[in-house]
């Protein structure tokens, strides 16, 4: 009852926790996301599992125990017949014998029971116990991966959501500028200075705006949810971004192709098609089995002249044991044919190390042009936001001229949204020509696997 209450409790605090619109920082949204991330609570089980069995890789050195218990009565009774020395009479006493004599005995129901050991040995067994070492580090390296997909994904989305916030507030300003311009034409146009023609084109540059701010805010809702998915958080929660979009604090990006991920799981890939060419290998040779077996055997259990107290189904001369120890050295001999299956197998796994290994050069070539590529593209934007910021810095000072022009009554209100309007579009080309460097930035992380 009270474990109930307090799951109760815990769950209660938790919805009140999400409830309220929650701000999150692009660190809150990669912790976030790596503490509740389905696809990654998804890999780290199957490391975990993968690293048990490599702990438990020793277990290859038991042997196999098996133990039965089996009842079984014939349709027909079968006898059984030995010669048995019958003592001299001459001489009773001194164990000499002078004749023997056939004994019978008839038996059509038995109790069986089996105690069984096997072990085999053979080279083959190291490279089982490589293989789940080689599994576990190739799923720690999938779970590697998954948190660099998580990461970028989580990245691009928060700032494609941040840029489409800064431009949906360009735009609304843009919309309140057309709607002032809207107004001034309308009072020209009573007045006598402006044709009809130029009042409906002010009207349907507005109304064309309207649906591009509503697709915005879609686009902006829909991202947000997205996110929210991608951080592991219930739908119904709210959450509000914070941050801005700015190269200033990016540290350099240094690296080579050693750390790529990709590369390194082609790298354990190839290490498990050679091991287990190996263990193929090793199967066609002896293998040594070691194999022990205690088999005790009670004739005609339900004999009730034989078995007439409880305390002689435990008299050791009414049970016989067949069982044994056995040492048994085999090695198959077709295995060693030209187009026998085991030798299938093994030149199956030279062919795909073979084609994996031109999988491996391709990988190598490609992600080195690519790397290359994203360097240089870096060098380009990072020119492209040097003259963003100058076209930046000149639209804010035509912006500011255009203030001191309109308060001193030179210039109109709708000149001054104009040139406000300019500035701001400026400062949005700014922004993307940064949001398109940082993009690239984290193109080029996730190829090295820096995240």
């Amino acid at each position: 009852m009270r474990k109930s209450l307090s799951l109760i409790l815990m769950m209660t605090w938790a919805a009140l926790l999400w409830s309220d619109p929650k701000a999150l920082t692009i660190e809150d949204a990669l912790q976030i996301a790596k503490d509740n991330n389905y696809s990654l609570k998804a890999n780290d089980v199957s490391l975990h599992t993968a690293v048990k069995k490599e702990k438990a890789a020793w277990n290859v050195f038991m042997p196999t125990m098996n133990l039965s218990m089996t009842y079984a009565k014939s349709n027909e009774v079968s006898t059984t017949s030995a010669l048995t020395p019958v003592p001299s009479s001459f001489s009773p006493g001194d164990n000499s014998f002078d004749k023997v004599q056939v004994m019978s005995f008839d038996s059509k129901d038995s109790l069986v029971a089996q105690m069984t050991a096997q072990l085999n040995l053979n080279l083959a067994i190291g490279n089982g116990i490589k293989a789940l070492k080689l599994n576990s580090e190739s799923a720690s390296l999938d779970r590697q991966v998954a948190w660099q997909d998580t990461a970028l994904d989580v990245q691009k989305s928060f700032y494609q959501i941040l840029l489409l916030q800064k431009q949906r507030a360009i735009l609304q300003s843009q919309y309140q500028t057309m709607e002032q311009r809207l107004k001034d034409v309308r009072n020209m146009y009573n007045n006598g200075y402006s044709t009809e023609l130029d009042l409906l084109q002010v009207q349907v540059g507005l109304e064309r705006m309207k649906p591009s701010l509503t697709q915005m805010d879609e686009g902006i809702k829909n991202g947000i949810k997205g996110l929210t998915y991608k951080l592991g958080l219930p739908q119904e929660q709210e959450i509000t971004l914070v941050g801005e979009i700015s190269v200033d604090d990016l540290s350099g990006v240094e690296g080579d192709l050693d750390s790529s991920l990709t590369l390194l799981q082609l790298d354990n890939n190839l290490e498990q098609l050679e091991n287990a060419k190996k263990a193929a290998f090793y199967q066609n040779l002896p293998t040594l089995t070691l194999g022990w077996g205690y088999n005790p055997i009670l004739g005609n259990p339900t004999d009730g002249d034989k078995y007439s107290s409880f305390s002689d189904y435990f008299d050791s001369d009414n049970w016989s044991d067949q069982g044994s120890l056995t040492i048994t050295l085999s090695m198959p001999l077709d295995a060693w044919l030209p187009f026998s299956s085991s030798q299938m197998d093994i030149d199956g796994y030279k062919d795909q190390i073979k084609a994996l290994g031109y999988q491996k050069l391709s990988a190598t070539e490609g992600l080195a042009v690519q790397l290359k590529s994203l360097r240089s593209t870096l060098v380009s934007q990072s020119q492209t936001i040097t003259a963003s910021l100058k076209g930046r810095d000149l639209a804010k000072r035509t912006y500011d001229l255009t203030k001191v022009a309109y308060r001193s009554g030179t210039k109109t209100y709708y000149e001054l949204k104009s040139a406000e309007d300019d500035y701001l579009s400026a400062e949005f080309d700014y922004i993307s020509s940064q949001y398109d460097y940082l993009m690239t930035y984290l193109d080029l992380k996730y190829n090295l696997g820096q995240f």
